[in-house]
């Protein structure tokens, strides 16, 4: 059984909270980006909106990042990459 989508007000709150964390580190694409995407996209063979799974697979790897927590079981399909569920 799902729970009924936040509230937009609510989901606001919800970042706000998780960017006022001080553990919080924001990753952002560097140089070796487009590379590792490349091989995250051909590694899960990845198209359409998994495409952006691979992105966020591409950024975790160059910033050294090798968990993520999330409930998208599209995530097992990345090596080195473990999957914690909420």
């Amino acid at each position: 059984m799902y729970d009924p989508p936040f509230a937009c007000a609510e989901a606001a709150e919800a970042v706000r909270r998780v960017l006022a964390s001080p553990s919080l580190a924001v990753l952002l694409p560097g140089q070796e980006f487009p590379g590792l995407l490349l091989e995250a996209v051909e590694e899960a063979g990845t198209s359409g909106n998994l495409v952006f799974d691979a992105q966020i697979v591409a950024v975790c790897r160059e910033a050294g990042v090798s968990r993520i927590l999330t409930e998208d079981r599209d995530f097992s399909r990345f090596a080195g990459i473990d999957v914690e569920r909420l």
